[in-house]
């Protein structure tokens, strides 16, 4: 595995962790239109969401062989 993959793979799971331990805090299950409403809830999220398009673009569309 090369070290990007790690690097994905550690930000998957770390998501995955995320909606776990706030699916437990809160009580429900997150829903599509949940986590919806958060990123449209304010700029941080939008912020956040854009970058990691960004860097998801550039690695699929930037990266020469």
């Amino acid at each position: 595995m090369v070290v990007g993959a790690i690097i994905w793979l550690a930000l998957a799971i770390g998501t995955l962790a995320w909606a776990t331990v706030l699916t437990f805090a809160r009580g429900t299950v997150l829903s599509v239109r949940a986590v919806a409403q958060w990123l449209l809830s304010a700029w941080f999220p939008r912020i956040l969401v854009l970058s990691a398009w960004a860097v998801a673009g550039w690695h699929v569309f930037c990266q020469r062989p």
